[in-house]
């Protein structure tokens, strides 16, 4: 049985999310989330509890993201099946149209162990949590810790942040988040993950023709698109999103931005797109979304 020895802080409750089931499990998310989080900051009191493994493929897990793992299920397990990043049994979940919450129990696991004591700063870390209705995301909350912020988005119901003063916080006031993108692509900065697909090649042929403002990378997904909802930047791109971190494209889907699947092949909005193992996507002000498409596609052709 889920643990509901603390009772849940807060219950989302966007106003186009009729159904009220819908919405507990929002809040049952908020909740986990919270609680997960509060236990990481316990264990990044002593540098010396981070314990550090890594994984066949040579990525990083900490034994936080295992007690993240265990404090996500113990609240969510008996409501709904999960999908986890570290328990690969659950990933035969991913491209069946069914209900399921989706974890990434600490996005940004490199960031955290790196920078285990940072607060605010442009670098965030802290457990992701989706929602996952017949095969398309429908809801998303990610706790960043360095922040004490929670972000919160629904499809169709919007996105906020909530500041906590506390992690026993009662009470909440979400800000909503709605984006004002630049009027011109070339007054944008963009977000990129480094990959091995033709993210830098655009990101040179950007640079090069001076068609963004400026180009980097902080860390986790979820800090990425955390900041694109909050209107520091306006444009990303991606081509190796795995299905736990996807979620997140919500938030700034949901501030106003497009989020486009497989832009090199069906180039389908986020909100049609079905959770697959792989989630190429480009991120961009609505207005922009066309040009953004038409340098991708120069930029591949110029290196071909």
């Amino acid at each position: 049985m889920a643990d509901r020895s603390v009772k849940m802080p807060f219950v989302s409750a966007p106003t186009s999310l009729s159904d009220p089931a819908l919405q507990d499990l929002v809040g049952l998310m908020q909740h986990a989330a919270v609680i997960s989080a509060a236990q990481m900051s316990k264990t990044l009191t002593d540098p010396n509890n981070v314990k550090v493994w890594r994984k066949p493929d040579q990525s990083l897990l900490l034994n936080i993201d295992l007690e993240s793992q265990e404090t996500l299920r113990k609240i969510l397990g008996d409501v709904l099946p999960i999908l986890s990043e570290e328990d690969p049994s659950t990933h035969e979940l991913i491209g069946q149209e069914s209900d399921y919450f989706v974890l990434d129990p600490l996005d940004g696991t490199t960031s955290c162990k790196r920078f285990t004591d940072i607060q605010g700063g442009q670098l965030g870390f802290g457990p992701l949590v989706g929602l996952v209705i017949g095969g398309m995301v429908k809801a998303a909350v990610f706790y960043h810790l360095p922040r004490r912020a929670l972000f919160t988005a629904t499809r169709g119901g919007g996105a906020s942040i909530c500041q906590l003063e506390s992690f026993n916080a009662r009470e909440i006031d979400p800000t909503p988040l709605r984006v004002r993108p630049p009027e011109r692509i070339e007054d944008s900065a963009i977000l990129f993950y480094p990959g091995s697909k033709g993210e830098l090649r655009l990101i040179e042929y950007l640079r090069s023709r001076d068609l963004v403002e400026n180009a980097y990378r902080f860390g986790g997904f979820a800090n990425d698109c955390a900041r694109l909802a909050s209107g520091y930047e306006q444009l990303q791109v991606q081509f190796s999103v795995k299905a736990w971190d996807f979620p997140a494209t919500l938030f700034p889907a949901e501030a106003g931005l497009s989020v486009i699947v497989d832009p090199l092949g069906a180039a389908t909005p986020s909100h049609l797109w079905k959770l697959q193992s792989e989630n190429p996507i480009l991120t961009a002000p609505p207005g922009m979304i066309e040009a953004f498409l038409t340098h991708l596609q120069a930029a591949l052709k110029a290196k071909a």
